[in-house]
């Protein structure tokens, strides 16, 4: 294979992904803050609430039983929400590096052609690049199964 069917097959296969990752984390930014917006309106109105109930008891000498439960639930799915930045981090930085790796590809092999040797095949290159990903959408621009594949919506997930 010579070198401009080599570099037309990589940019086939990897321009579009790596847009389906951009996109991807581009998406899971705006659709976390339009929940996060959406669960501190409700944060504030429980609070309003338990304020209210608060001082209802209060004035009747009684506490309610579990006042923070409900608050709290609320809290640590905002908190779960909030690992989006990170996420979408994640992803951007593994796209920023798989660019800087195929500049230095390119470069290898420009040298590698001029002295004889093969080419790197677009597979492997592919295969290395996948074994960076971090998050579900980034296997799943990739066409794979990955890691958090099965996760819940409302999971904190480590990685």
């Amino acid at each position: 294979m010579d070198t401009a069917a080599w570099l037309s097959e990589l940019n086939q296969r990897v321009l579009p992904m790596w847009a389906q990752q951009i996109e991807a984390a581009r998406a899971l930014a705006e659709d976390a803050i339009n929940t996060l917006v959406a669960r501190f309106a409700q944060v504030g109105a429980l609070l309003n609430d338990l304020l209210i109930k608060l001082n209802d008891a209060q004035a009747r000498g009684q506490m309610p039983a579990n006042v923070g439960d409900e608050l709290r639930r609320e809290i640590n799915q905002i908190v779960t929400l909030l690992q989006f930045q990170d996420r979408m981090s994640q992803i951007l930085r593994h796209v920023t590096g798989e660019h800087e790796r195929l500049v230095q590809t390119i470069e290898k092999v420009r040298s590698a052609r001029q002295e004889g040797a093969s080419m790197v095949d677009v597979e492997t290159w592919l295969a290395q690049g996948r074994r960076g990903y971090t998050t579900a959408e980034q296997h799943g621009a990739h066409g794979a199964q990955g890691k958090g594949g099965g996760q819940a919506a409302d999971d904190v997930e480590l990685f």
